[in-house]
């Protein structure tokens, strides 16, 4: 039997991850709600390390091939209206609120308007990682949908990538070579 029609086609639903995903949810608020630096508040620090992981892996697990194998106007059009438009004008309001609260609302420069849509406000990250996340498993669903390969290399390569992502998270070394912070 095929491995994709399984993953497709199954309508059973699962109880177990809509705990999961409430719990995960419960993390995100106390997380958010537990005061201090991140990397000096071990409790918030340790949520941080698992939750949002967990939600993409769950995510990832649950996503209906079908719905994202078309083609790529379809798919933006699909996100546009209720993803990607609201997020254009979240972060264009939450900038010029930002600015001007900080006073620095005559200083605006075209380089900081498209920084903050590259390094968006606070919880805004999650939108364009989503996105980002759909497009590149469609990538990669284009790529091995008709190749025979085990599932176990798929998350070896998935657990090199964030590693090195990480990595680069901690040290910096590739997001400086490219944007010379």
């Amino acid at each position: 039997m095929n491995n994709e029609k399984i993953l497709v086609k199954s309508t059973e639903h699962w109880y177990g991850f809509d705990l999961i995903k409430g719990v995960l949810i419960v993390f995100v608020f106390m997380g958010h709600m537990i005061p201090g630096v991140l990397r000096s508040t071990f409790p918030r620090y340790a949520i941080y390390s698992f939750h949002m992981p967990l939600f993409v892996g769950i995510s990832g697990f649950l996503l209906n091939v079908e719905k994202i194998d078309i083609g790529l106007s379809k798919l933006f059009a699909k996100y546009w209206k209720r993803l990607i438009l609201p997020w254009i004008i979240a972060v264009f309001v939450f900038f010029f609120i930002q600015n001007f609260m900080d006073g620095k609302i005559l200083d605006i420069t075209m380089v900081s308007f498209v920084t903050a849509f590259c390094y968006p406000y606070y919880h805004l990250w999650y939108v364009m990682g989503f996105v980002c996340y759909i497009l590149v498993f469609r990538f990669l669903w284009m790529i091995f949908k008709n190749v025979r390969f085990k599932w176990t290399y798929i998350f070896i390569i998935a657990a090199c990538l964030s590693a090195i992502s990480k990595w680069d998270c901690l040290s910096g070394h590739i997001s400086n070579m490219y944007l010379n912070i």
